[in-house]
């Protein structure tokens, strides 16, 4: 994951892991009450501590960070080439009035899309009558 950047891949799976490990932080006591609860008083030591063993781990938060970050690494699909090579197109915007761009993508320079822009007409300065 930390070779190939910070992608947006890679920052909503460390976006859901701190929510859910500010989340468990902030209420420890969820997986107590509802994901398992206390066993019968007849029942053996060996379940209890298995029991204290689960529940110390699910109310600890960096411990459910990692592991909701571990099962996205794992489940979440990589961007594919084509969006890596859109977002990889060199657009320098300064040298364009804004709202007048646009790509085209029948134009190709170095495989990427070019950018074209309509011709605008030069402005005229009042005070001058110079070409701005």
């Amino acid at each position: 994951m930390m070779g190939e950047g910070f992608t947006r891949r890679n920052r909503f799976i460390v976006a859901c892991a701190l929510a859910m490990g500010l989340g468990v932080t902030m209420v420890p006591q969820w997986a107590e009450n509802n994901l398992w609860p206390e066993p019968p008083a007849g029942s053996s030591a060996a379940l209890s501590s298995v029991r204290l063993a689960v529940m110390l781990i699910l109310e600890t938060g960096f411990c459910v960070g990692a592991v909701v970050a571990f099962i996205l690494n794992l489940i979440m699909p990589y961007e594919s080439a084509a969006i890596e090579n859109a977002k990889s197109i060199d657009l320098d915007l300064s040298r364009h009035v804004p709202g007048t761009f646009t790509l085209s993508p029948d134009t190709s320079v170095d495989g990427k899309m070019a950018v074209t822009t309509p011709p605008v007409a030069p402005t005229i300065d009042k005070n001058t009558d110079e070409a701005v």
